[in-house]
């Protein structure tokens, strides 16, 4: 398209024909406040609060609604300007309560930013303002119509990107209010998008409400697990509970743009689960019974070493998991098959309805990286078995150990009776993943995984995500984005091409890593034990040195927290001087303090 010159406060830009003000004011380093303008929305210019003056033109204009030409000079910081602004301000405050102590969205709001910007500082209104309770929508969403300025955003999502009618303006004049059509609940997948571009707190999320406040939170750039799409999501993180509060929409134009659905915004209660899996179990004659990860990997290994020498290595089938990074992916291939020659690997397909919206495509693949696994070789080969064929032949008495990379249930795997035959019927089962399941209840050993949270996440695009040549995440690269770990210590930052974005947590202490689930066969561990012989400066991690791996083995949460920057603590060796300080009745600043 072509391009034209105009002038922002004086400063000349070249942008392309038909862009709007607010759009290319950003290009020119200024930015235009608005409320009801979103790019990923229609234009309805109802906020009026992205004024604009043009020299030569007696009005002002609205920003969102006025598209560049040639040679125009925009004004945006006249007083004709500023007090067009300040006037909408007031009107837009009018009704709206004094919630901010109390709001979810304190901290985050657009109203809120605004008015210590623009807004009068005080009111000139001195009447009973409008009230109305609080109700439940339907998609994870309180409304509360006491604070909405109708800008209309939730109304175009569900018109635009959903595609469905289930929000409207109602009522007309001073009663004019934000609801549902005819009362019905709204039902599309894309609703928890509406909390998230909601200027103020007239919509917000049951899971976030009342949780924390948003700076309290931790931001990481993460990638969601809950189908092929490969969603870009912000993870909040919050520091010191050690856990994952909400999941938002991060914008990425050549996949999921600015949206995600709601099973992936919801989809990290999982990490909490009460019945997680942490710690190796062994399964005897009074039940389970916790061990320690070296004796739970030497006796498993002893175990597969036994069978192999007596049955040979065809006795063994593995079945992975379309969950799995491509490191793991990876890893599952040179260890079994490269390794111990298994030529049964395999791992079970998961395929779901895909749903279609106008504007958005939740995939009909449950898993985030069953390309990976096929790309990275967890496939059969030659004369090697598929899932179903393997279950069969362990029910049939041929494989005598099954190794499972995760659960599920049992009809994920085959037909019910004969996946149950197999389970009972193998001299090794071996499980690893997140929670309990039907695989797990039978296991001889449970090992605890890692989730998509506690782990740097390489994953391949799916084939139903666009990515073209050029973007950070180009054909033939995997993506890559650092995950907050909720039992360990915060990963680094992802690098390398494909490498989406990472996220610059707190380091933890030096210390031995504690294995956990899913890094059953971590080369990372091995590497940071080589280390640690050479006489590395610490032992995990060496400033500059390259790992196999681009993960780190996760560490206690004691030891996280113990690092909480947001939290001062002084170092031992700052204790013993004072100590020593105060054995000898001196005060260790008194000489700075009087040399200063």
């Amino acid at each position: 398209m072509a391009q034209v010159k105009v002038k922002f406060d004086g400063r000349e830009i070249s942008v392309e024909k038909g862009t709007n003000l607010i759009e290319a004011a950003k290009l020119a380093g200024i930015f235009v406040p608005h409320f009801c303008y979103h790019p990923g929305l229609p234009v309805v210019g109802v906020c009026r609060i992205c004024l604009c003056e043009l020299e030569g033109r007696p009005k002002l204009v609205a920003g969102c609604a006025t598209s560049v030409e040639e040679g125009m000079h925009v004004i945006t910081r006249s007083k004709k300007v500023a007090d067009a602004r300040r006037a909408v301000m007031e009107f837009l405050l009018i009704h709206h309560p004094l919630d901010c102590p109390m709001c979810d969205k304190g901290g985050e709001c657009t109203l809120q930013d605004y008015t210590m910007l623009l807004g009068p500082s005080r009111s000139r209104f001195q009447f009973e303002k409008l009230t109305w309770p609080e109700e439940d929508v339907g998609g994870k969403l309180v409304l509360n119509k006491n604070r909405c300025i109708l800008c209309m955003r939730c109304v175009n999502l569900c018109k635009d990107v959903a595609g469905l009618d289930e929000i409207a303006v109602l009522n007309r004049g001073e009663q004019t209010f934000i609801g549902t059509v005819d009362g019905r609940m709204i039902e599309n997948e894309l609703a928890g998008n509406i909390a998230d571009i909601c200027p103020v707190g007239a919509l917000t999320s049951k899971d976030f409400r009342f949780k924390a406040r948003p700076w309290e939170l931790t931001n990481v750039s993460s990638v969601c697990p809950h189908c092929s799409k490969g969603c870009n999501i912000v993870v909040g993180f919050h520091a010191r509970r050690n856990e994952i509060l909400r999941n938002t929409a991060r914008t990425n134009m050549d996949v999921n743009q600015w949206w995600i659905c709601d099973r992936g915004r919801g989809g990290f209660h999982h990490v909490h689960d009460e019945k997680r899996l942490t710690a190796p179990a062994r399964r005897g004659d009074k039940g389970y019974q916790g061990v320690s990860w070296n004796e739970a990997l030497l006796e498993i290994s002893a175990s597969l070493r036994d069978i192999i020498l007596r049955h040979g290595a065809r006795a063994v089938g593995v079945l992975g998991s379309g969950t799995l990074t491509n490191e793991e992916q990876y890893l599952t291939r040179a260890v079994f098959r490269d390794g111990l020659g298994i030529t049964h690997i395999d791992f079970p397909r998961r395929p779901q309805p895909e749903v279609r919206y106008a504007k958005f495509t939740i995939e009909g693949d449950k898993d985030p990286n069953a390309r990976g696994a096929l790309l990275c070789g967890v496939a059969p080969v030659q004369s090697g078995l598929g899932v179903r064929d393997m279950v069969r032949a362990a029910a049939e008495g041929t494989i005598k150990a099954l190794l499972f990379l995760r659960g599920g249930p049992l009809d994920l795997f085959g037909e019910p009776a004969i996946v149950q035959r197999a389970l009972e019927n193998v001299e090794l089962l071996v499980i690893v993943d997140i929670a309990p399941s039907p695989i797990s209840e039978r296991a001889d050993w449970v090992l605890p995984g890692v989730t998509f949270a506690e782990k740097h996440l390489h994953q391949f695009p799916g084939p139903g995500a666009a990515h073209p040549q050029g973007s950070d995440a180009s054909r033939g690269h995997a993506r890559g984005v650092a995950h907050t770990p909720r039992i360990g210590a915060a990963p680094r930052r992802a690098e390398g091409p494909g490498s989406r974005s990472g996220a610059d947590l707190r380091e933890a202490r030096p210390g031995r890593p504690r294995l956990l689930g899913a890094h059953v066969h971590d080369p990372w561990r091995a590497w940071c034990a080589d280390r640690s012989r050479d006489g590395g400066r610490r032992r995990g991690v060496t400033p500059g040195a390259a790992a196999p791996s681009s993960r780190r083995s996760p560490r206690p949460i004691s030891t996280f927290i113990s690092t909480d920057r947001s939290v001062p603590r002084r170092s031992s060796r700052s204790r013993r001087s004072r100590e020593s300080s105060s054995r000898s009745g001196t005060n260790p600043g008194s000489s700075a303090s009087s040399t200063s």
